[in-house]
């Protein structure tokens, strides 16, 4: 896959990690991230979430969401995801047939926007490259009870690990949605962890060596939250030095991140806190109120 295209076992389905986001107009974080080379940026294709149809089979309207897959899990395959309706097929695999990519989304990867009718889906995972629906990958069973309403835009996010040892987290599907744009002039940004074996981080700015953090005691698979919100907007910061830091000290340190105005910026932290055996590091991702459905790269920013 080029750059950029996230249950504990037995699964456990995270629906609406947001819960408190309604979503209105909401604007998503598309990726298909970086793979391995720190400080690659990609093409950006992101999109606002707006109600769209598409033309059913009897020549109707289908009222449509839209859906991403964020690749967070370090000892994962690459993988592509299928989504059955209930009463219906398995349509898919998604990244192969609509985003016409059969290498499927490695770990660090993000797939581009992918309009679906507006339901309850059961969601698969498959290998790379398969061209049916039918097999699902060893371990990981199928995500059931996936509710996309209608106009709104989501990322099914893999992480954990599929063989945690000792503390680890173990796999699991979250589905994420997405948050609307910033008020005009400023910049939004939301941090999502995912690194399996770190605890609790707080994630801030860092100006004239002193850490003010944006969102505190983020914990494995969830979003950082400011004032039951689940994003903060802030002034706009062409080059922004962010900081991810455990127990006052720092972890991760991201230098030069675009906070632009107008723009939702997401910080996923991914890998091992401990360095191996994939290094702690973030994928940096940008979206903008433009962009096309089906687009299969995105801005984001592997760092360091």
């Amino acid at each position: 896959m080029k750059l950029g295209h996230m249950l504990l076992i037995p699964v456990m389905l995270i629906t609406g990690v947001l819960a408190s986001c309604d979503g209105d107009d909401e604007e998503g974080t598309t990726t298909r991230g970086t793979t391995g080379t720190s400080g690659t940026t990609t093409t950006t294709t992101t999109t606002t979430t707006t109600t769209t149809t598409t033309t059913g089979t009897g020549g109707g309207t289908t009222q449509t969401a839209r859906v991403q897959l964020a690749h967070l899990s370090p000892d994962a395959p690459s993988v592509d995801i299928c989504a059955q309706g209930e009463g219906g097929n398995f349509q898919g695999p998604l990244a192969y047939e609509r985003l016409d990519d059969g290498d499927g989304v490695a770990f660090r990867e993000v797939t581009g926007y992918i309009p679906l009718p507006a339901r309850t889906y059961t969601i698969r995972f498959v290998e790379a490259g398969v061209e049916t629906c039918e097999t699902a990958i060893s371990g990981i069973s199928d995500v059931e009870n996936v509710n996309l309403e209608e106009g709104q835009s989501y990322t099914i996010a893999a992480l954990g690990l599929l063989a945690p040892m000792n503390s680890a987290q173990p796999f699991r599907v979250q589905t994420i949605p997405a948050d609307p744009a910033p008020d005009q002039g400023r910049a939004r940004i939301r941090a999502f962890h995912a690194a399996p074996d770190a605890g609790p981080v707080d994630v801030g700015t860092i100006t004239n060596e002193m850490f003010a953090p944006l969102f505190t005691n983020v914990t494995f698979g969830d979003i950082g939250r400011t004032e039951g919100n689940s994003y903060t907007d802030v002034d706009p910061n062409m080059s922004a030095r962010l900081s991810v830091q455990a127990a006052g000290s720092q972890i991760l340190n991201l230098p030069g991140v675009d906070l632009a105005p107008g723009v939702v910026t997401t910080v996923y932290i991914t890998g091992y806190a401990s360095g191996a055996p994939e290094p702690l590091q973030a994928i940096v991702c940008t979206s903008t109120p433009e962009g096309s459905d089906y687009e299969t790269l995105a801005s984001c920013t592997l760092l360091p």
